[in-house]
């Protein structure tokens, strides 16, 4: 990969291009930055973007909430939709479980700057 390439990559994963902080930065040095955190943090991304949801009530895989509602007339006579419940299995296993896999990502820091992504 190119220099540019690397910073490009590092922004997109990290949340920063150290190009910009540092612009005399090296190749080598941007490589080592991606290799280290990549290693790092490389198959906790993975797994978090395979993994997939499987709720009980459902066959398709990562159904996030769903819904009941129906139609009904307010005081005016104005129709109005009415949510009667909305349930996530998903919402009630991250309660119970958590939500993440691995370690969590952490924030870039750099010269005392925190940015989240």
């Amino acid at each position: 990969m190119s220099r540019e390439e690397l910073a490009v990559w590092y922004e997109r994963e990290v949340g920063y291009n150290p190009l910009v902080e540092e612009p005399e930065l090296s190749t080598d040095a941007l490589r080592k930055m991606v290799r280290e955190y990549d290693s790092e943090h490389g198959a906790v991304r993975a797994e978090t973007v395979t993994s997939q949801f499987r709720s009980p009530h459902y066959d398709q895989p990562n159904i996030l909430a769903h819904i009941r509602f129906n139609e009904r007339t307010d005081a005016e006579g104005q129709r109005v939709l009415f949510i009667e419940e909305l349930q996530s299995d998903w919402g009630q296993k991250g309660k119970k479980e958590g939500f993440k896999n691995g370690r969590p990502r952490p924030f870039p820091r750099k010269r005392g700057v925190c940015r989240s992504n």
